[in-house]
């Protein structure tokens, strides 16, 4: 697939949402209008892959970084996985093994509608924004 899929930015455009593209082909997308003003930053990958002749693409947003979180913190996510529908948490270590990230993603069609794209990345934001929201009083991503 293309490093700049081009079927990222017209379902954005179609679904109303506003975006930027980087320079790795990657939409971000700022998600706010939930109580105290709040805004989640989320990411759709540009990049594809393919499971049983199946393509998909993550949907994803981060909630924390910095050291590694706590014990509490990261059996907060695991249990949170066994009761999402759609996405899951990971724990991202950067290559210096220093500094660790919370991202919850989804993975959805490459070739998901307007609608469908605008409801999973909803609901990546609200779910990332209601973790970052439980660890700090701050408004980070």
């Amino acid at each position: 697939m293309n490093k700049r899929d081009p079927r990222v930015p017209a379902m954005l455009e179609l679904a109303e949402l506003k975006f930027r593209i980087d320079d790795d082909g990657d939409a971000i997308v700022m998600i706010s209008g939930w109580e105290e003003d709040r805004s989640q930053t989320v990411f759709i990958s540009s990049r594809t892959y393919t499971y049983d002749d199946q393509e998909y693409r993550e949907i994803f947003s981060p909630a924390y970084t910095g050291e590694l979180p706590t014990a509490k913190v990261l059996a907060y996510c695991l249990k949170q996985n066994s009761g999402v529908k759609i996405g899951s948490w990971k724990l991202q270590i950067d290559s210096d093994n220093e500094t660790v990230a919370l991202v919850f993603g989804a993975n959805v069609d490459a070739n998901a509608g307007p609608q469908r794209l605008r409801q999973v990345l909803l609901n990546v934001a609200k779910t990332t924004d209601d973790l970052e929201r439980k660890l700090s009083d701050q408004d980070n991503f």
